[in-house]
């Protein structure tokens, strides 16, 4: 039998971590959306300092909701990673959106949660997908996910700081947007990009008889 070639890179490997990236950043910068607006808000709707906590509680919990819901049901297993991150994505820009209907206070909490719950469905699936995608220089490609996940949550603040005399409702509304651009930006990539190993792996087990 003639031996299998050693690892080497996938081609293409870090063109789809740059996508992946500019689809983390865009998703997450619904995580501090309401943080940056929160002193609008509080006017707006007579929200307590209690009530404008939550507004950031309700994501964290939301996201922690998500991620024990998607490991029980084992989601990234059932449905291809790159659907189940573009799906996420929209669901977190449309509960971000619902807050231009002025809900409430309560109102507003569930739709963080539903922000959070959602972007539990970008955050683990990139992580699994830049794991497949790289053998050599994983450590240096996880890194760039979890850099993309600091910048994008760190947007709503930057783009609060350069715009302040914007009104509230469009900064909520260009921040529902840019999911939208990161369900484009999913959609694109593999959702998997198996490596030389994974390959050599597979036949293996096929010639052992699995």
């Amino acid at each position: 039998m003639t031996p299998l070639p050693a690892d080497t890179p996938t081609p293409h490997r870090w063109c789809m971590l740059a996508i992946l990236c500019i689809a983390v950043v865009l998703s997450f910068a619904t995580w501090f959306s309401a943080n940056a607006i929160a002193p609008e808000l509080k006017r707006a709707w007579s929200l307590s300092e209690s009530a404008a906590a939550w507004l950031t509680n309700g994501v964290q919990i939301g996201f922690v909701i998500g991620a024990l819901s998607a490991s029980f049901f084992n989601l990234p297993d059932l449905i291809r990673m790159n659907r189940l991150m573009a799906s996420s994505a929209l669901l977190a820009g449309l509960s971000n959106a619902a807050m231009l209907l002025e809900p409430g206070p309560t109102g507003a909490i569930l739709c963080r949660v539903v922000t959070g719950f959602a972007l539990a469905g970008v955050y683990p699936p990139a992580l699994k997908l830049v794991s497949t995608w790289f053998i050599s220089g994983r450590g240096l490609a996880l890194a760039g996910v979890i850099g993309a996940i600091t910048a994008g949550s760190s947007l709503p603040h930057l783009f609060r700081g350069v715009s302040s005399t914007v009104d509230w409702h469009n900064v909520i509304a260009f921040r529902a947007a840019r999911p939208s651009s990161a369900l484009s930006s999913s959609s694109s990539s593999p959702a998997k990009v198996p490596t030389r190993s994974a390959r050599r792996c597979s036949t293996r087990a096929k010639s052992a008889g699995f």
